[in-house]
């Protein structure tokens, strides 16, 4: 008896063993089919905002520059709203995030369109853009953004500019802001 008992034990234990190692892969494999399938549907939805925003304009170089740079603004606005119009999520579901240039992207999301997204993480940006050149490395972004320093690139430079356009009665999105 007690031999059977001992070969019972150790059977009970290489079943257990192998049972949970069944688990353990048929998890790894659910996980990764998982996986896949999320990437082959944002990878979708990341294509057919692309596509969606080649139709609106065609981009250039400069397109997102210095006077131009409003263009970064709507075109992260047109993507906002598509994934809203096409269901791929509801208002009250999108956030946003991005950091250093994309943290005034962030900015700007926050005070143009508040109503757009639900939370927004604004990591170490850009928030006052007439004195954004007094920072350390800030001169040398006066290429890509402008100089507020010239009154016709100061007035362009304000009219997005996040600490600019705080509005006291407006409700805004969620915010986390981080900084370096």
């Amino acid at each position: 008896i007690y031999l059977l008992l001992i070969i019972f034990t150790n059977y009970s234990i290489i079943y257990k063993s192998f049972i949970d190692t069944i688990k353990y892969y048929t998890f790894k494999i659910i996980i990764i089919i998982f996986k896949i399938t999320t990437h082959i549907f944002y990878k979708n939805i990341i294509f057919k905002i692309w596509t969606f925003i080649k139709k609106e304009r065609i981009k250039d170089d400069d397109d997102g520059k210095m006077m131009n740079k409003k263009n970064t603004f709507t075109d992260f606005i047109s993507c906002g709203e598509y994934l809203i119009t096409e269901n791929f999520t509801k208002q009250d579901k999108l956030f946003a995030m991005g950091g250093s240039a994309g943290g005034l992207l962030m900015g700007v999301m926050f005070t143009q369109r508040p109503d757009l997204f639900n939370a927004v993480v604004c990591a170490v940006p850009l928030l006052d853009m007439l004195r954004y050149h007094k920072l350390l490395a800030g001169a040398s972004w006066v290429g890509e953004y402008g100089d507020p320093e010239q009154p016709v690139e100061a007035e362009w430079l304000q009219r997005y500019s996040p600490y600019h356009n705080v509005a006291k009665d407006a409700t805004y999105p969620k915010v986390l802001f981080t900084t370096s």
